[in-house]
């Protein structure tokens, strides 16, 4: 299906960014889905928050992958990068990808990353395929409100900007208009569920990526740095009723950008929780876990206050 990514001497690196509840995890599984019989797929799963639940989301997909989990900040943040780009050298000769997939942070700003994949340790190891920007349909002015220049960013590397959660917005023509302000040269797609046509993936190494044509110019756009984000992990071993889950969430997901775990309910149900603003979702889910841990990312997050009314739900 992709064997002409076999023959190179690099392997294709594939970036995802959007911001926090965009949809990128949902595109990764997809890529998952759809390529992991022909390709040994690595991935890089970079979370903001000092733990990561989303690598438990793709193991519902039962296919076979490679996984280097980055937390506790941004993987193109002077603050990881050093790390980053060290234990990605040794990721990829210990496992030997065919093709490596990074979904970065909802927090990152990338507009650097041309620079980064010249580092001396992954400089011969791999060469930028294409970059996915993921925008929520339905919360896209108001985070351009919240991180302007973290999302202009992301939007402006792009090859396929991707609009998902098209279904939720009665009119998307504003928002490609602002996108093609930002980036004239990206793709356009709108979808539900990021449910778009990955067969089409060889052709993106027919053109060079929109991040390398614009290198030059892009070195004039100063990275926006580590946000000023609070980031909360909620953690227990007991079981939590749904009702009171349902509490806590219509009384803090408001207050965060994103809310998302798993709980176990005190009937035994493992569910997954899914919140972007004031949204939230509570779906069963096949994944077995043994405690409940949510994380919470905003910038009005009381992290102690957060910790002791969620212990208040919990089953004594």
């Amino acid at each position: 299906m992709l064997e002409n990514l076999k023959i190179e001497k690099k392997i294709p690196l594939f970036l995802i960014t959007g911001f926090l509840g965009s949809g990128k995890t949902t595109l990764l599984k997809q890529f998952i889905d759809y390529q992991s019989e022909d390709l040994k797929i690595g991935i890089v799963q970079n979370e903001f928050a000092p733990a990561n639940v989303d690598g438990i989301t793709l193991r519902e997909s039962g296919k076979p992958y490679e996984i280097l989990e980055v937390n506790k900040g941004s993987v193109f943040c002077v603050c990881l990068l050093s790390d980053f780009i060290k234990s990605l050298a040794t990721f990829l000769v210990d496992k030997s990808p065919d093709v490596l997939i990074i979904e970065a942070s909802g927090l990152s700003d990338p507009i650097a990353i041309a620079e980064m994949l010249q580092a001396g340790e992954i400089r011969d190891k791999v060469f930028l395929s294409h970059i996915w920007c993921i925008i929520d349909a339905e919360n896209y002015f108001k985070v351009r409100k919240i991180q302007s220049g973290r999302v202009e960013h992301q939007v402006r590397i792009a090859d396929t900007v991707l609009i998902n959660k098209a279904d939720l917005q009665e009119n998307t023509g504003t928002i490609k208009e602002d996108i093609q302000k930002i980036n004239p040269y990206a793709k356009i797609k709108s979808a539900t569920y990021c449910n778009i046509g990955l067969e089409k993936i060889p052709e993106f190494n027919k053109i060079k990526p929109v991040a390398l044509q614009q290198q030059d110019q892009n070195k004039s756009f100063e990275s926006c740095g580590r946000p000023d984000i609070q980031s909360a992990v909620l953690r227990t071993t007991k079981k939590i009723s749904r009702e009171g889950l349902e509490r806590f969430l219509r009384d803090y997901a408001p207050k965060t950008f994103r809310l998302k775990g798993f709980a176990v309910l005190e009937t035994d149900e493992v569910v997954a929780v899914q919140s972007t603003f004031a949204n939230f979702e509570i779906k069963e889910t096949s994944n077995k876990f043994s405690g409940t841990m949510l994380i919470a990312m905003g910038d009005d997050v009381n992290i102690a206050e957060m910790n002791r009314e969620f212990k208040k739900q919990v089953k004594k």
